[in-house]
C-alpha cells in the first residue's frame, strides 16, 4: 500500500512530466506532426496539443490515468518540445534555396551482364 503522501508525491511529479505551456503547444500544432504510421496515435496527439494551447476541453470523466496514458503524453510532451517550429530569430538564419532543383529523370538499372565500353576505359587510362 502507497502511503497518501506518496500517491500525491507521485501525482505532482506525473503532472510535471507531461505538461507543457500554451505557446510550445500552440507552435507545434503548426509545426511538424510525428506519428505518421500510426494515425490513432498522431490523432491522440492533436487532442493533446489542443487540450494543453486551450483549444479544447479536458475530458472531466478522466480523472485517473493508467500507466499507459501517462507514458504516451510524456512522449507527447516531449515530441511537442521537439518538433514545435523554429523561433523567428533562428528561422531566419536559414534560407531556401533560390535556385530551383534541377528534377532529373531516374536511373533505371540495365537488365543483364554489364559490358563496358573499351573505348571510355582507354580514354580514362590515358589521363592517368
Amino acid at each position: 500500500m502507497i502511503p497518501e503522501t506518496d500517491k500525491a508525491r507521485l501525482a505532482d511529479l506525473i503532472q510535471e512530466e507531461t505538461k507543457i505551456d500554451q505557446q510550445t503547444a500552440s507552435l507545434a500544432l503548426r509545426g511538424y506532426i510525428p506519428f505518421s504510421t500510426d494515425l490513432q496515435k498522431q490523432k491522440r496527439y492533436i487532442e493533446f496539443l489542443e487540450r494543453a494551447a486551450g483549444l479544447r476541453q479536458s475530458d472531466s470523466k478522466t480523472k485517473t490515468k493508467t500507466l499507459d496514458v501517462v507514458i504516451e503524453e510524456r512522449e507527447f510532451s516531449k515530441a511537442a518540445k521537439i518538433y514545435k517550429p523554429m523561433s523567428s530569430v533562428m528561422a531566419t538564419r536559414f534560407t531556401s534555396s533560390s535556385t530551383p532543383a534541377l528534377e532529373e529523370q531516374p536511373i533505371v538499372p540495365k537488365i543483364g551482364l554489364f559490358i563496358p565500353d573499351p573505348n571510355v576505359y582507354f580514354l580514362f587510362f590515358l589521363l592517368i
